[in-house]
């Protein structure tokens, strides 16, 4: 309800990785109803008439940007960046059997646009998903250091407006464009995103009553993970 490109903020231990991984097998349009039952099957969300408007409707693409920067220079990290990028665009073409996907090496978010554009050939209806674990991880490691150089770099410049991170957010508002695009990103705080245009189009629900228990904290080793969706 509160929009199509939400941010939910919890504590490390929280179960934000969790949350995205259930997220991707309930949404993803390629998790059978074998796998569903699997998952969900007693939960109440299971039968077919409790089943929200969003259950196995998307085409998911998940991101985990929990990097570690370590001594790597700002370039560096573009390139992991772009790697993970990358990566995931490659698992998503192979996934949904897309063709003519440019994979840039050096701009994964070339490769990604491309990825959308050739979504958007393949199926004019498609609704994509995207869901992005730790999305701060790499620029708080960076805003930790008693050097704030490539943390001013990378994140926290008000002049600078092309670091890795603030692109990616950009990108997927540049996506929602060309192919109908919702987005659900974890983090640990909101500094990496203020005050940046970029990230206008997300609404923060970590203090909304109906996300008070939208990150189970992980009480048993079980985990909803495939490679289904």
């Amino acid at each position: 309800e509160e929009g199509d490109h939400l941010i939910c903020l919890r504590p490390p231990r929280w179960g934000k990785s969790l949350t995205v991984d259930i997220l991707a097998d309930y949404l993803g349009k390629n998790t059978t109803e074998t796998l569903f039952e699997e998952l969900f099957g007693n939960l109440a969300i299971f039968p077919t008439d409790k089943r929200g408007k969003l259950c196995r409707r998307f085409y998911v693409m998940k991101f985990d940007f929990s990097i570690e920067v370590g001594s790597g220079s700002v370039d560096e990290i573009h390139r992991r960046l772009s790697e993970e990028i990358n990566g995931k665009v490659m698992d998503f073409v192979k996934r949904y059997a897309l063709s003519d996907v440019k994979i840039n090496d050096d701009n994964g978010l070339a490769s990604l646009k491309s990825m959308a554009l050739a979504l958007k050939r393949a199926d004019a209806d498609a609704e994509l998903f995207i869901l992005v674990d730790d999305y701060d991880h790499f620029s708080n490691e960076l805003m930790a250091l008693p050097d704030s150089s490539r943390s001013d770099a990378v994140v926290a410049d008000p002049d600078k407006q092309d670091g890795p991170l603030i692109s990616f957010m950009a990108a997927i508002k540049t996506i929602s464009e060309i192919v109908s695009t919702q987005s659900f990103v974890t983090g640990l705080t909101s500094i990496s995103l203020a005050d940046r245009l970029s990230a206008n189009i997300f609404y923060t629900i970590s203090f909304e009553k109906s996300a008070s228990s939208a990150s189970p904290r992980p009480t048993s080793e079980r985990a909803c993970r495939s490679s289904s969706t």
